[in-house]
């Protein structure tokens, strides 16, 4: 007998019929369409992933804003409304460490050595949690890992349970980065076979280019060549 209450255990919901797939479907189907910031649909920049894009270009000054009072000033200046005194800060955090839980769900789930039922979905876990890393690393990172590869970057937090989510530092750029190819090493064992039904779901294509993209921004040119080559197989322009 175990107690029942409002809360879910990752036991119960590892014993539930065809919860596993469910979360795994979950990865990519809360990317988008929700108001994860806000309860509210006060921000047009609260809808997910894509809005992401967005920001970054608007950062970058790679988008011209038409006036002063456009919701997308805080991110085009960079101004004071995205210093530690303002909630909105805060958004990139809410999306992704909330992205990177439901990764490590699924990882645990699976377990240390997962089952040939479940290796496809723990393969898009670590392919869509290195995504997340590689993301939330460039931005928060004062230094390219070219330039320096100690600065400080964001803390990792895994399926592991015994990380102290109080006392964790920021990985360095050496650390992010090995802990993303890791996983995309991972990734690309188990996805190895995989053929997915759409092109929201990461299969081996999106590995190759999510490793040509992390080394890529190392300045590694050989690699990211040669990952983005493989990449490319099987697709035409």
């Amino acid at each position: 007998f175990e107690p029942q209450s409002d809360v879910i255990t990752i036991d119960q919901a590892a014993d539930a019929p065809g919860s596993f797939n469910n979360f795994v479907n979950t990865l990519t189907s809360s990317l988008g369409g929700q108001f994860t910031y806000s309860p509210s649909d006060q921000y047009p920049y609260d809808f997910g992933y894509t809005s992401f894009f967005l920001q970054r270009d608007v950062m970058g000054q790679d988008i011209a804003l038409a006036n002063d009072g456009s919701w997308y000033q805080s991110w085009y200046t960079c101004s004071r409304a995205l210093g530690p005194s303002y909630a909105v800060c805060q958004l990139p955090w809410t999306y992704y460490y909330g992205w990177i839980k439901n990764c490590n769900t699924v990882i645990q789930m699976a377990g240390a050595e997962p089952t040939d039922d479940k290796k496809a979905g723990v393969g898009q876990a670590y392919a869509l949690r290195a995504m997340f890393y590689l993301d939330i690393v460039r931005m928060y990172a004062p230094e390219t890992y070219a330039k320096n590869p100690e600065s400080p970057t964001v803390p990792k937090v895994t399926e592991d349970a015994s990380i102290d989510p109080s006392h964790n530092p920021r990985m360095t750029n050496k650390d992010a980065f090995d802990f993303i190819l890791s996983d995309l090493d991972k990734a690309e064992e188990y996805i190895a076979s995989y053929k997915r039904e759409n092109v929201y779901t990461p299969d081996l294509s999106v590995v190759y280019g999510l490793k040509a993209r992390a080394y890529l921004t190392m300045e590694d040119w050989a690699n990211a060549e040669k990952y983005a080559k493989m990449a490319q197989q099987g697709y035409s322009l």
